[in-house]
């Protein structure tokens, strides 16, 4: 009864007590090599029957009646026992297969994700577009996104860095160095991850980012029946596949993000990303809406998040995984000039899509 099919052998001068009703006793009454009858009832030609015989019923159940309409091939005696003999020649040969082919499905599961992340650290060290000595070097236009940001923090547009800006250089030695504000530089050798090309800079996200994290409104607040009001995302099950989708609504937003923000899961299932595509939205505190202070550069900070995303959910903390707004606005970002972060969204974006298509 319940799961069926499992078999066992009693050699003979072996005792075998019972009582349990859900276990069935064949004799055997025609001199079947024992190896042989077990072959036969482990065979799929048996088990199919036994599946056929002992459906139709709540529990599946192969009744004494239906065992013994079972149809068998029976082979003369000295072939069974040629049989058994060929089997157990085979037999470790099967099971290798199976280890094989089932390390062959393991390996199928993890390639693409090894292939992706592959991709995306040569991306971000600066490896997959060949650099040239003419390349702009980045520190120009952190120089620029520094001024930007002070012209937004002047118009209210945009909140002052908390703990001053943070300038990143490496001195005539190779030594990395971090001045925040009017504070004195201090070496940060130990937090850089890689080496990156010489062209390149490295930066705190947070100051390339206006970062809003969302909040949640209490359930009289909106509606997941009625589009009253603009979009309420409220988490992972509203970013799929690159894609936001809209199942509830509000008429009274507190936290918004505006179209073309990067939407981030933060609470929960963490890392999942979309663009906004709504003019405006609400977001719950399971979201954070990322803004680049310069607008090109959003493209490759999503190209980076989906490299860090990993050390993102190793961040996470408390019962519900989430990541703080410190976990992302104090991550080193590796910045190349504007024109090569372009060339490598693109490169990336293609790379990601050939390998999908041969995976």
């Amino acid at each position: 009864m319940g799961t069926i099919g499992t078999s066992y052998v009693v050699q003979q001068g072996d005792l075998f007590y019972y009582k349990d009703a859900s276990v069935l006793c064949l004799e055997n009454r025609c001199d079947f090599e024992s190896s042989y009858l077990q072959l036969l009832m482990r065979s799929s030609m048996i088990g199919e029957q036994i599946r056929f015989l002992s459906a139709g019923t709540t529990v599946d159940t192969l009744t004494i009646r239906n065992a013994t309409m079972l149809l068998v091939p029976v082979a003369p005696a000295a072939e069974q026992i040629r049989i058994v003999e060929k089997m157990n020649k085979l037999t470790p040969y099967v099971d290798e297969y199976g280890r094989a082919n089932k390390q062959r499905e393991q390996l199928n599961q993890v390639l693409p994700i090894r292939l992706r992340k592959s991709i995306l650290q040569a991306a971000v060290e600066g490896k997959l577009i060949e650099q040239s000595d003419d390349d702009e070097p980045a520190s120009l236009l952190l120089a620029g996104i520094r001024e930007k940001r002070a012209q937004l923090v002047r118009e209210g547009k945009a909140k002052p860095v908390k703990g001053g800006e943070s300038i990143i250089y490496r001195d005539d030695v190779g030594h990395w160095f971090e001045r925040r504000g009017k504070s004195d530089p201090v070496c940060i050798d130990e937090e850089i991850p890689f080496d990156i090309p010489d062209s390149w800079s490295w930066a705190r996200l947070g100051d390339l980012i206006d970062l809003k994290s969302g909040i949640d409104l209490d359930k009289k607040l909106y509606s997941d029946t009625e589009k009253i009001g603009i979009p309420y995302i409220t988490g992972a099950s509203n970013l799929q596949n690159g894609h936001v989708l809209e199942n509830r609504w509000t008429d009274s937003p507190k936290r918004k993000s505006i179209k073309g923000d990067l939407l981030l899961t933060c609470k929960g299932t963490i890392g999942e990303m979309a663009y906004n595509p709504f003019p405006v939205a609400h977001i719950a505190r399971q979201i954070m809406a990322i803004k680049a202070i310069d607008d090109k550069m959003l493209g490759y900070i999503r190209l980076f998040l989906l490299f860090y995303v990993d050390k993102v959910k190793k961040a996470a903390k408390g019962i519900i995984p989430g990541i703080e707004r410190a976990d992302l606005t104090e991550a080193l970002i590796p910045i190349p000039a504007l024109a090569e972060q372009c060339h490598i969204v693109e490169k990336v974006d293609a790379a990601l899509q050939q390998a999908n298509t041969h995976l």
